[in-house]
């Protein structure tokens, strides 16, 4: 066989697989767990933001992935993001002088926030989650569901229309020991 169709088909099962395992711009990965995570499913295309912030006045969500108590972000789906010109030198542009989107869907959407196995700063968590950009609009059918898992067990969940997200986000408070 030619060496660029076995590249070429290489490279096909390769994003099969991960389209298959989730994120189609990304290794597949598992969300994490540990001691807790807040964790998001939803159905379609549309950006779904999560957001937390900790009970020491950290806040991780897609802008800020890290907190120095040990939280972090290790799955974002479904997110677009503008490309610097140095990394689209030669390409087309939708427009003269912005930026091209490149955008990051995944076959089954997740976002996952969690806190590594051992301590976990107890108090008040804020959870948020609403659609970042709308576009593509979600489907009337699109569902969510999110949850907060302590020491492997889901204390608390939500679930809903995507599409509601777009009006009313969530926004709540919850006490974790």
């Amino acid at each position: 066989m030619p060496r660029t169709v076995a590249a070429l088909r290489r490279t096909l099962l390769l994003g099969a697989a991960l389209l298959a395992a989730g994120c189609a711009h990304t290794k597949a990965q598992r969300p994490g767990t540990g001691s807790l995570a807040f964790r998001v499913h939803w159905q379609g295309q549309a950006d779904v933001d999560l957001s937390v912030s900790s009970p020491l006045g950290e806040h991780i969500d897609f802008g800020t992935k890290t907190a120095p108590s040990g939280g972090r972000l290790d799955i974002d789906c479904n997110y677009s993001s503008a490309r610097r010109d140095d990394e689209t030198a030669g390409a087309p542009r939708s427009m003269p002088g912005m930026p091209e989107i490149e955008r990051h869907v995944c076959a089954q959407p997740t976002e996952n926030i969690f806190w590594p196995r051992g301590e976990i700063p107890p108090g008040l968590y804020r959870v948020l989650l609403y659609i970042a950009n709308p576009v593509p609009p979600p489907a009337a059918t699109d569902l969510y569901e999110l949850q907060v898992i302590v020491r492997g067990d889901v204390k608390w969940r939500q679930s809903g229309r995507v599409a509601d997200l777009a009006t009313a986000h969530i926004d709540q408070v919850l006490e974790i020991r």
